[in-house]
């Protein structure tokens, strides 16, 4: 679309600019998708972040700290969270790891509280 002067017309530079804006803001949409998938992945996988509750690893560690946990030591847990969410009793499955746990290493206990409070509520009742 040149007119007798050689020149484009306004309208299409405005388009082309425009369509330049739609291509960036889906690319980065998709960027976006992808990052919080692997960031997904490594959380379920590879690692887990932690901070800690109380004084009782002192002077080690100290309450308020964050630590991160490599999962892959003694291999990440999988199981159904729809029957956890409904505390159900549920299997935890194990993947194998690539490592031991070693002297003055820290290891990251996660406690049933769920299960817990509802032992408590029935005993209530």
């Amino acid at each position: 679309m040149e007119n007798r002067f050689g020149d484009r017309s306004r309208g299409v530079r405005i388009r082309e600019r425009v369509d330049l804006w739609v291509d960036r803001f889906f690319s980065l949409c998709i960027e976006g998708v992808v990052l919080f998938l692997v960031w997904c992945l490594l959380q379920v996988f590879v690692m887990a972040s932690f901070r800690i509750p109380s004084d009782s690893m002192e002077p080690g560690l100290t309450a308020g700290d964050c630590i991160l946990v490599n999962k892959l030591v003694q291999g990440p847990r999988l199981f159904n969270l729809r029957k956890a969410f409904s505390v159900e009793d549920v299997k935890i499955y194990r993947m194998p790891g690539w490592g031991s746990i070693g002297r003055n290493d820290v290891v990251v206990i996660n406690f049933m509280i769920i299960r817990m409070m509802s032992v408590d509520l029935l005993n209530i009742i």
